[in-house]
Order: structure tokens, then C-alpha cells, then sequence
């Protein structure tokens, strides 16, 4: 009869616990972030990231400072999206200029024909 009486004092004490802590989650919520003011990184107290979310269109964009990427990351990115930017001034590379006039110029309908 001891095991059971304890075990049902437990069950209620548990209970108890868990509405007190539901009824204070309704009375005092946590401040959350504004959704409109983009991505949101939840930081341990040493600022490691615990979790991350996108911003409300669903984009993951977060502030960085350029010193803090790493400059294998940044000669892969200019490697893939920019080859040419450095080379050339303005990021204007006839190549580029060539393939686009190309471009144009498929299906009879190239800029020199509409003078």
C-alpha cells in the first residue's frame, strides 16, 4: 500500500508541475524575435549557434563580418560565380560580351538588324 500511495503522490506532484509550468509559459512568454527583421541564430551563452532559421521569406541571411570568412570560401566563390571580375575592370569581360550578343542574335533577331 506504501508503493502505490507514494507513487500516486508522485503522478499528482508531477501534474502540478507540469500545469504551473504551462500556466506561467501563458502568463510570462519568452520574447520572441521580430519575424521581419530577417534570420535568427539562437546562441549558446559562449556564442556557439544552437539553431538557426530563415528569415520570413524563407532565405537563410545573416550578418558577417569579412574577416570572419574564410578565405578558401571566398576564392571558391569567385572561382564559380566572379572569375572574371578581378581580371578585368568593371567586371566587363569581352567574352562574356560575345556569348551575350550571340545570345541575341539566335532566331534572327540580332541588335545589328533593328537600325
Amino acid at each position: 500500500m506504501g508503493f502505490k500511495r507514494t507513487a500516486k503522490r508522485f503522478l499528482a506532484l508531477l501534474l502540478l508541475l507540469i500545469a504551473a509550468a504551462l500556466i506561467l509559459d501563458r502568463l510570462f512568454p519568452l520574447p520572441l524575435p521580430d519575424p521581419t527583421s530577417g534570420s535568427t541564430v539562437v546562441l549558446a551563452r559562449d556564442g556557439t549557434p544552437l539553431r538557426a532559421f530563415p528569415d520570413s521569406d524563407g532565405v537563410w541571411r545573416y550578418p558577417i563580418q569579412l574577416e570572419n570568412v574564410s578565405p578558401l570560401y571566398i576564392e571558391a566563390l569567385l572561382t564559380y560565380e566572379d572569375r572574371w571580375s578581378i581580371a578585368t575592370p568593371a567586371s566587363i569581360h569581352s567574352r562574356s560580351r560575345a556569348r551575350s550578343a550571340n545570345g541575341s542574335c539566335i532566331g534572327g533577331s540580332c541588335p545589328a538588324d533593328r537600325r
